[in-house]
């Protein structure tokens, strides 16, 4: 056998499915059915359990380590509801206002429609917005894997001057392969480093 991952496009409606399934299964007598309000509160709402998340740095630290799609498409869609924007194009135009996205068609948060296409213009100007970002950089790196060390960079540059000096993040399709972040110098400067191969 083998594991399959799918994205729940309504996580309260199956939660409430598997809480209905088991409730009837043993034996307690339910009125009516279930359903899900998908962030509209009503005054009959009770809420019965609440589960925090971890902090959003750590989340964000998994998201970029691990290259893990399914929270970075979360994340993008809680940012695009927060800011009532109609789609994520608009979404990341708002939140890096000094990027131009003109070279750019953004489609999804986590980079696998084949409808993305992203020019290294784009992506230098993304790290170097957040590079001059004093308040979020530092958890911005942190979140970036270290070449030869840790996550998706974990093999990148083993045997070679940079291991250790460069943290970025890699990605990939098929027929694609990128490679973004901060390279370290002999004299301790940060440069940004964009590669990408179609």
């Amino acid at each position: 056998g083998f594991k399959v991952k799918g994205a729940i496009p309504d996580p309260a409606l199956f939660l409430a499915y598997l809480l209905f399934e088991e409730l009837k299964k043993n034996g307690v007598a339910i009125k009516g059915s279930y359903k899900s309000t998908r962030n509209k509160t009503t005054e009959k709402n009770k809420v019965f359990y609440q589960q925090l998340s971890p902090a959003l740095q750590k989340i964000i630290s998994v998201t970029n380590k691990q290259s893990n799609n399914l929270f970075a498409e979360a994340c993008g869609a809680a940012v695009q509801m927060k800011l009532q924007k109609e789609d994520f194009q608009k979404t990341v135009e708002s939140v890096f206002p000094l990027c131009s996205f003109e070279e750019s068609i953004v489609k999804d948060a986590c980079g696998l429609s084949p409808m993305n296409a992203f020019s290294p213009k784009t992506f230098a100007a993304l790290l170097k917005n957040m590079y001059g970002d004093g308040k979020n950089f530092p958890a911005f790196k942190e979140s970036l894997s270290l070449a030869g060390n840790d996550g998706t960079l974990k093999t990148f540059g083993v045997n070679r001057k940079f291991v250790g000096h460069f943290v970025g993040k890699s990605g990939s399709m098929t027929g694609v392969k990128s490679y973004a972040g901060y390279l370290k110098t002999a004299s301790g400067k940060n440069i940004s480093v964009v590669i990408m191969v179609n």
